[in-house]
């Protein structure tokens, strides 16, 4: 049986979100050292102009991300959402009790995947179905994190990881979202995604994972949660096997357009109140 199940996970995709919070589109563009976003923009299917939800705030843009539908449907409205204290329903639960989040998806159809999220800000385990998952950590920061990340690689070598860092975001608060800090901040998350592709390395999963580079929001000013272009247009990096390559997605791309691309990865059909749509970035 265990040969079996062995068998079964090695036929199982691999997918790696990293999700960079704070992380406008302009960022990037305003970068001027950034090798690995580069490589993988350069041999992946990108847009730096993605359109993120309201209220641009973490929570219920990150619950987008995980759902694939926007707030009012998935319910969850703002940074102090919690499973017990929710003020309006979604319109639809699993066995969690949670509008069906990537993690509750993947679980139901494969049980004996290998899942679970790393995360820099605590609440984004409360936004996921914790039972759903094998490992669900909070990090002290973006270092700890990562190497907690990526040691869940190197040893469990997982189907889905979703990894949350918050530096960026921090940056943008403290010193603005067009600052010299905050610019300083994306080369030094580009040198961190550098970690995670060596960890796939050390792995051999390299050439078996599909990798999302994903942001909730931007940023204007310190500030974000309405509507200016600088908080609502972040990126979306996809690179891997079966990936367009040097492909500029074509507009329009929300976020809610993620869980279902993700979900294509792995055969499932999305829910009916799923919003999002497929993004076109597969090669034939």
């Amino acid at each position: 049986c265990q040969k079996q199940t062995n068998e079964i996970l090695e036929e199982l995709p691999h997918v790696l979100v990293i999700g960079i919070d704070g992380l406008g589109g302009h960022g990037i563009e305003l970068a001027n050292h950034i090798p690995n976003f580069n490589y993988l923009m350069e041999n992946g299917a990108y847009s730096l102009k993605v359109t993120t939800v309201l209220p641009s705030v973490r929570a219920p843009t990150w619950s987008t991300i995980f759902t694939g539908t926007t707030p009012e449907r998935h319910g969850v409205g703002g940074n102090d959402w919690r499973l017990e204290t929710r003020k309006i329903d979604p319109v639809t639960t699993n066995e969690y009790n949670y509008f069906p989040t990537l993690f509750g998806e993947i679980r139901a159809k494969y049980p004996n995947a290998v899942l679970g999220a790393v995360y820099h800000w605590g609440t984004i385990g409360d936004l996921i179905e914790g039972d759903a998952c094998d490992f669900s950590v909070n990090g002290d920061n973006e270092i700890s994190t990562t190497l907690q990340a990526c040691k869940i690689i190197e040893e469990k070598k997982p189907n889905f990881t979703f990894v949350h860092l918050d530096h960026q975001d921090g940056a943008g608060h403290s010193k603005g979202y067009r600052s010299e800090e905050y610019v300083a901040s994306v080369e030094r998350t580009d040198s961190i995604v550098g970690l995670y592709i060596d960890a796939l390395k050390k792995a051999n999963l390299f050439e078996k994972t599909t990798i999302f580079i994903v942001s909730d929001h931007g940023g204007v000013n310190t500030g974000h949660g309405g509507y200016h272009a600088d908080e609502m247009i972040v990126p979306l990096i996809v690179f891997g096997k079966g990936i367009k390559q040097g492909y500029q997605i074509e507009p329009p791309i929300f976020t809610y357009d993620i869980a279902p691309t993700i979900e294509t990865i792995f055969n499932i059909t999305p829910n009916e109140w799923v919003v999002g749509r497929s993004l076109d970035i597969f090669s034939e």
